[in-house]
């Protein structure tokens, strides 16, 4: 039986001239038009010169009566142009190329230019890193130069087609979406990408917001996500463009924070399920969670929440707060605007401090507080502790037998308090028995926190001791 497709390999450079003297056709009937951007070439150079796999080249040969064949690209057509841009074409690797590095061996030389050889009389080789940004092809040193023409370039030919095949073969291999904006920032977001998509699966986007297998499919949750990672914790270097958004939050956020908002989208869901489907719309979802946020770190009943919501809808929307109000803010173009996310964001929070009867300036010194206290126990106990730590240890302050009304429990005694109960985690220890001991000794505290945890570090330590006589 004949084959259907033949797989072979051929250098680079045989392919390209054959392209070039039209032996490869590039221009079939259906064939579309060049149409990538500077990234695609540049990641095609970057491919082949790292000797890294290229998918391959999928060719079809028309046969004429009189024993000739014309050869056609069917699939490929994109990197072939791509390639032929950066060998003849002049192109100018950009500076956002990606493993712009690239390693080869030379020959060693002397001071003279003659090649250096060992005792033996081989050759000594030397490895060598050249930066192919700002560079075209005729800038590289030689050995690149060789190593682009002799990549092994895979071929799969289709024999003995019709013309009427090749364009059945050219839309079947080419029926297909690429990336779209979103999904190609995603790439860049490799430390938390699985977390963003399991997070994606959350019934806020089935139920809070209206339903959409476009939005669902093309990646648009996944960029919400991460735009209310960027609102929550790291407002000031917002990014409007979704692929440097995704840099910066897998250079400077942790896996806490996209925990953190997976779980204010499930407690909005909890409680508005689809009734504010036409508040929560993808260019708002961001900055909402943002102002749950900050409602969350009221203390106050979520149901408040859900109130704030209603009134939202039915006035507090076209309120104005220092000049504006959130009807005029909505309605600028350039949605994803650094002024208009901050300016959104400002102007909900100082909605709900309002609607809340919450002073500013105190909840601004509750954060203060709360963040202090996380250092002083990672400075004193343990760099790995985390936000979610100190709760913890907060619930178990609770569970002890101890004095409730105790001036130990006093908030300036929090740091040294909360710290002696990280330390005990950290030591696998008990403290049921000393820490009620302790309160019933004493009831002052120093005010220097850190003298203050030495101090109980050294009871405990004092304690068991002599329990253990």
């Amino acid at each position: 039986m004949k084959a259907k497709v033949l797989e072979t390999n051929m250098p680079l450079i045989m392919y390209l001239n054959n392209v070039k003297d039209g032996i490869i056709s590039d221009d079939q009937d259906v064939q579309r038009m060049f149409c990538s951007d500077n990234s695609f070439i540049n990641g095609i150079g970057v491919t082949v010169l790292t000797e890294d796999y290229l998918p391959p080249i999928i060719l079809c040969d028309v046969p004429y009566e009189d024993g000739t064949k014309q050869t056609y690209i069917a699939d490929g057509g994109q990197r072939t142009a791509a390639l032929m841009l950066i060998r003849y074409g002049h192109h100018k690797f950009t500076s956002s190329t990606e493993d712009s590095e690239i390693e080869y061996q030379s020959k060693k030389t002397d001071k003279s230019g003659n090649i250096c050889r060992d005792d033996d009389g081989r050759i000594i080789w030397e490895k060598k890193v050249f930066n192919i940004k700002n560079k075209t092809f005729d800038d590289f040193p030689q050995e690149l130069k060789d190593k682009f023409d002799v990549f092994q370039l895979k071929i799969a030919t289709h024999p003995d087609c019709s013309i009427e095949q090749v364009s059945k073969y050219v839309r079947r291999y080419n029926n297909h979406k690429s990336m779209n904006t979103s999904q190609k920032a995603l790439t860049y977001l490799d430390k938390f990408a699985k977390k963003v998509k399991n997070i994606s699966q959350n019934d806020f986007f089935k139920n809070c917001m209206k339903p959409s297998d476009t939005e669902r499919k093309n990646g648009t949750y996944e960029k919400l996500i991460c735009e209310s990672v960027m609102t929550v914790f790291h407002l000031d270097d917002w990014k409007k463009a979704p692929k440097q958004m995704n840099i910066y939050l897998n250079d400077h956020s942790k896996i806490e924070e996209f925990d953190y908002v997976n779980e204010c989208l499930r407690e909005i869901e909890g409680v508005c399920r689809d009734e504010y489907q036409d508040i929560f719309v993808p260019k708002n979802i961001a900055v909402w969670v943002s102002a749950y946020s900050v409602f969350k770190n009221t203390g106050k009943d979520i149901i408040k929440f859900v109130r704030f919501l209603d009134e939202f809808k039915n006035s507090l929307h076209s309120m104005v707060i220092d000049g504006s109000s959130w009807d005029d803010i909505d309605s600028k173009q350039g949605t994803k605007d650094k002024s208009v996310i901050i300016g959104k964001v400002n102007i909900l929070s100082k909605l709900l401090f309002d609607f809340l009867k919450v002073n500013e300036e105190d909840l601004e010194n509750t954060y203060k507080h709360e963040d202090d206290l996380l250092n002083f126990v990672k400075e004193n106990v343990d760099k790995g502790v985390t936000s979610e730590d100190i709760d913890d240890y907060y619930s178990m302050l609770d569970e002890y037998n101890i004095d409730k009304k105790s001036n130990l429990l006093d908030w300036k005694n929090e740091k040294s308090l909360v710290a002696i109960v990280a330390y005990s985690f950290k030591q696998d220890m008990d403290l049921d028995d000393w820490l009620p001991d302790y309160f019933n000794r004493i009831s002052t505290y120093d005010e220097d926190q850190k003298k203050n945890y030495l101090h109980m570090k050294n009871d405990l330590t004092r304690y068991l001791q002599q329990k253990a006589v």
